[in-house]
């Protein structure tokens, strides 16, 4: 060979290299249809132009100006597919979390249904189906498998999550950060509803295609969480792995038909607040007499649910707002003596935890759940000091039965 036929080729496989590098950073879900075109959903910055943080659990840009709904039914084998996009190793983790609640990481955690191995089902694509389901893979291949849906879960729409973690590459080594993606589905009929739901590991989904290993993966991490930084900064070692939860034996908790049924169908219309406005305070009078704010009363026991939250004005003592879990940003114009949140969490409670941008900051044991508080045998009410003003904030609350089974609601407030 002439060195100028060298350099032409140099040239072409250097011009090549430069075509695919682009798609050797990422993978997503190519079926069932998801609701963004963002295709690089990491933990760290993007790459193909999307340079810009995305957190999960769903993607937060490039959304669909119609969301895509898949349909299944309870207990079905939900066929799925992803990028293989020149990659290999770790798991995916599959999710079925209430619409409202897409863009909640303790949802996600709670409803993580199903774990198996990215590298299952090797699939050649096809010329009409190359683009949409292989992308930039060098041997123009994907992944797909099968999950099982739910047999717990009622019927309506859901937000499916997959995520990706423990991946890599060995051209260059490279240890890859987590990857996130979701779709719409509505689920209508099927299997009878039961009460739980207990998370599997299916290293070949469920209906088993063929896996390097038949009872583990290949990867370099065990859980969502550990590689938070792209690339991650572990070591790259091709590891044999259960998903953490499934090691020596274990499972992780069964998942309550409650989860998807309570915070999934919190009504429209909010039950009265009772409210007993303070009386006139007269010139002589000192203090109101105690006037009980919270006249609900104590939940009383049965199943835990926790359908809003209520937000009240301290100085007017009233209610702004009764709220259902939402991703919506909800804007409130802010109080000039702050506001006092209380958790309208219902039935058989033991503790009721409140986090801040995903930062614990309160429990509370004992009627009324609030952040905030009543001040005793005053009537005067004490504001939520930490509330943020100005800026957007995330309020996470989880409810705790006596019997340990959780409810959990996700609020994307802000007070200007």
């Amino acid at each position: 060979m002439g060195p100028r036929w060298a350099l032409l080729l140099l040239s072409v496989a250097a011009v090549a290299a430069a075509h695919v590098a682009p798609a050797r950073g990422h993978s997503s879900i190519t079926q069932p249809s998801p609701n963004s075109v963002h295709g690089n959903c990491k933990v760290g910055k993007g790459i193909d132009g999307y340079d810009h943080y995305c957190p999960g659990p769903c993607p937060n840009a490039r959304i669909k100006d119609v969301t895509p709904v898949t349909s299944t039914t309870r207990g079905a084998d939900f066929p799925v597919r992803w990028f293989k996009n020149n990659h290999l190793g770790g798991f995916v983790r599959w999710t079925l979390v209430p619409v409202h609640l897409a863009q909640s990481h303790e949802a996600h955690d709670e409803g993580a249904f199903e774990w198996g191995c990215f590298s299952a089902g090797h699939l050649k694509c096809t010329p009409a189906d190359k683009e949409e389901h292989c992308g930039g893979d060098l041997t123009g291949s994907a992944f797909h498998a099968t999950v099982r849906v739910p047999t717990n879960i009622a019927d309506g729409e859901y937000m499916l999550g997959w995520s990706w973690f423990g991946g890599y590459a060995l051209q260059p080594p490279t240890v890859f950060s987590d990857y996130y993606d979701c779709a719409r589905v509505r689920i209508k009929g099927g299997a009878p509803l039961t009460e739980f739901h207990q998370p599997a590991f299916r290293p070949g989904g469920s209906t088993n295609v063929k896996t390097r290993l038949p009872d583990k993966c290949i990867a370099t991490v065990d859980a969502l969480g550990v590689c938070s930084v792209s690339p991650c900064n572990v070591t790259l070692a091709q590891n044999h792995l259960k998903p953490r939860g499934f090691s020596g034996g274990a499972t992780p908790p069964r998942i309550p038909a409650s989860f998807f049924t309570a915070v999934a169908n919190p009504g429209s219309t909010p039950p009265p607040l009772a409210v007993h406005p303070a009386p006139p305070m007269s010139p002589s009078a000192g203090p109101p007499p105690l006037n009980e704010l919270f006249t609900k009363g104590p939940p009383t026991p049965g199943p835990v649910t926790l359908p809003a939250i209520y937000v009240i004005d301290v100085q007017e003592r009233h209610a702004i707002r009764w709220l259902p879990p939402s991703p919506a940003l909800m804007r409130m114009r802010k109080r000039a003596q702050g506001v006092l949140i209380e958790a309208d969490a219902r039935g058989s409670i033991d503790t009721v935890h409140f986090s801040l941008d995903g930062k614990w900051v309160a429990d509370d044991k004992v009627y009324p759940y609030t952040l905030g508080s009543e001040v005793k045998g005053s009537g005067l009410l004490r504001a939520w000091a930490a509330a943020p003003v100005g800026r957007p904030f995330t309020l996470h609350v989880t409810v705790v039965g006596r019997g340990g089974l959780k409810v959990k609601g996700m609020w994307w407030l802000q007070f200007v």
